[in-house]
C-alpha cells in the first residue's frame, strides 16, 4: 500500500570527480540513475521526484516514459543543499500534502526498495520524525524527514546536504542499519572497486 510519502531522488550533479556523468554509468542493466529512481517508484511510497541540473538533457532521457516528476535545478553548481532546497519547494506545491520524503542521491548502487520500505515500516512503527540508514559509523541517506524538517531541508546552505540535518537533531534519529549503502561512486577508483567487487561475487 502507497504511503503518502515521496521519494526525492538527488541527480543534479556534474560528476567532476568522476570525470563523466555518473548518472549514466552502467551498473548491469540499468545506469545508476534509471537502478535508483526505478527503487524508489518500486517502493511504498506514493510518488517519486527527481532533481536534475548537470546534462540535464541526458538524464532526462534516461527516465523516459517512467512515473516520475523532474525537477530542474539551476543552481546545481552551488552545492547539494540548493538540489534539496528545489525539491522540497516543489514538494510543498503538491496537494494533498505530503507527510514526509525520502532523500536519496543516484551514486548509492546498493540501495533498495526493500531499504526504502524499512525505512517507511519504521517511521510508521515509531512515529519517528527522522529515520535514516546507519553505516560506516554514522547516519546518512536513504533517510527520511517528516514534514516537520521540511523548512529546515528547504533553507539548508547551499554547500550542505541532509547530513547536516541528521547530526545536528541525532538524539531523535531512528537508525536503521544498512552497511552497503557506504559504498557510492564518486571517482573512477570508486567505480573500478565496486565492479571488482561486485565481480568477484556474481
Amino acid at each position: 500500500m502507497k504511503q503518502n510519502i515521496a521519494a526525492i531522488v538527488l541527480a543534479a550533479g556534474a560528476s567532476s570527480r568522476m570525470g563523466t556523468p555518473k548518472q549514466l554509468l552502467r551498473i548491469g542493466p540499468n545506469t545508476l540513475l534509471r537502478h535508483s529512481v526505478e527503487q524508489a517508484i518500486a517502493s511504498a511510497v506514493r510518488a517519486t521526484f527527481v532533481v536534475i541540473g548537470a546534462n540535464a538533457a541526458l538524464t532526462t532521457t534516461e527516465l523516459n516514459a517512467l512515473p516520475i516528476t523532474l525537477i530542474e535545478n539551476a543552481r546545481f553548481a552551488e552545492g547539494m543543499g540548493t538540489s534539496i532546497s528545489a525539491s522540497i519547494q516543489a514538494i510543498e506545491r503538491e496537494e494533498p500534502p505530503f507527510d514526509a520524503v525520502v532523500l536519496l542521491t543516484c551514486d548509492q548502487p546498493n540501495v533498495s526498495a526493500a531499504l526504502i520500505d524499512e525505512l517507511l515500516a519504521e517511521h510508521a512503527r515509531s512515529g519517528a520524525p527522522l529515520v535514516a540508514s546507519a553505516y560506516a559509523g554514522t547516519l546518512g541517506v536513504p533517510a527520511l524527514f517528516a514534514r516537520e524538517y521540511f523548512n529546515a531541508l528547504r533553507e539548508l546552505p547551499a554547500d550542505k546536504g541532509a547530513k547536516e540535518i541528521l547530526m545536528r537533531h541525532r538524539d531523535v534519529v531512528v537508525p536503521v542499519p544498512f552497511e552497503p549503502a557506504a559504498i557510492d561512486l564518486d571517482t573512477p577508483a570508486d567505480l573500478d572497486q565496486f565492479t571488482r567487487r561486485r565481480g568477484a561475487t556474481s
